[in-house]
């Protein structure tokens, strides 16, 4: 309510036309309030659930690959070994034949830093890439804060990378990772990266940014006593 600027009556603060003396005055609109870190975070409740649950399916899942893998189908490179020559040796004379040369495949095995980021970055890069070395310490860093294996949380990242790909926000996954250590400094129980990486993806596809997005999930858990 206010009061009419004529009259001194009470009225409405949209009201256009005093009630009382019929004199017309000028609405007043209340500014938006900005939306807070509590009021982000009103999604948390909402929506957990359901993203956590999907999320969920892909963290208890038993398969033993992972997307990572199927997401890069030739994340393996064949080297060609030559061995030495081998010589046939005839019963009969003491002169031996034309050598014969064979080929051998070797697997070689990559890391799961490695294979995120040939897919982030669409190149094959070297084992010793500061980018891929950078993925490795992430992976173990997160899988000793949250209870999800290094495979499961590289999955949840390739799909929280996707969900906002498919939105128009880029946000590189190495950002992604890194944010989501700094939630907590330490390893506490029964804590599911599946729960925070979805709640990540929701704020961001909300509008919220990158930085404020990490810095409202600090701001909640510290009400809390967790942070």
């Amino acid at each position: 309510m206010r009061e009419c600027p004529f009259c001194r009556e009470d009225i409405k603060e949209n009201a256009i036309i005093c009630k009382h003396c019929g004199s017309d005055v000028v609405p007043v609109n209340k500014p938006k309030k900005k939306r807070g870190c509590f009021q982000n975070f009103l999604l948390f409740f909402i929506i957990t659930a359901v993203l956590g649950f999907v999320f969920g399916l892909m963290s208890d899942s038993d398969k033993e690959s992972t997307s990572v893998d199927t997401k890069k189908k030739e994340v393996k490179e064949k080297v060609i070994v030559k061995p030495s020559k081998k010589i046939k040796k005839s019963t009969k004379s003491t002169k031996s034949t034309k050598s014969t040369k064979s080929t051998k495949t070797k697997s070689v095995s990559y890391s799961l830093g490695y294979k995120i980021a040939t897919i982030e970055t669409g190149n094959y890069l070297s084992e010793n890439d500061l980018i891929v070395k950078r993925y490795n310490s992430l992976l173990k860093q997160l899988d000793n804060k949250y209870v999800e294996s290094e495979n499961r949380i590289g999955d949840m990242t390739l799909a929280a990378y996707q969900q906002l790909l498919d939105d128009g926000i880029k946000e590189s996954m190495v950002n992604i990772m890194e944010g989501l250590n700094t939630v907590f400094s330490q390893k506490q129980p029964n804590i599911k990266y599946a729960e925070y990486v979805s709640i990540y993806v929701v704020m961001r596809k909300s509008g919220v940014s990158h930085y404020d997005t990490i810095k409202d999930i600090k701001a909640l858990l510290n009400t809390f006593g967790i942070y």
